[in-house]
């Protein structure tokens, strides 16, 4: 199985991550680890939360104390899928920070828009 890690950053209290990750290149049956760069936040217990949840994603799973979050992706479908990236911070005073990305799936030549552009 391929595995493909996605750094997550806290600056100047925003989440910085790569907007799309583009999996096209990538053979099917991917994890994807999302790790964080800081040890000020952690995932929360929906750290990652992919919007639409389809046969392509399972195993989902917050690791090592909250610091990483990893999801199995088949990869195979060519579809772009929203998620969530849920942090909370590791201070106990129950901020949290949230931010949107997509992830786009190889195998059958997915586009990035998820079919919204009306082609």
């Amino acid at each position: 199985m391929s595995r493909v890690t996605v750094e997550v950053n806290v600056v100047n209290g925003k989440i910085e991550v790569e907007q799309t990750l583009d999996l096209r290149s990538k053979p099917n049956n991917v994890r994807i680890f999302w790790t964080l760069g800081t040890t000020d936040w952690n995932f929360d217990d929906k750290g990652i939360d992919i919007v639409e949840i389809t046969n392509q994603f399972r195993d989902a799973k917050r690791i090592n104390g909250g610091q990483a979050y990893r999801w199995k992706d088949m990869n195979s479908d060519g579809k772009t899928y929203k998620y969530d990236i849920n942090l909370v911070a590791a201070d106990g005073s129950g901020r949290k920070l949230a931010l949107d990305p997509v992830i786009v799936n190889g195998g059958g030549g997915g586009d990035m828009d998820g079919g919204k552009s009306g082609a």
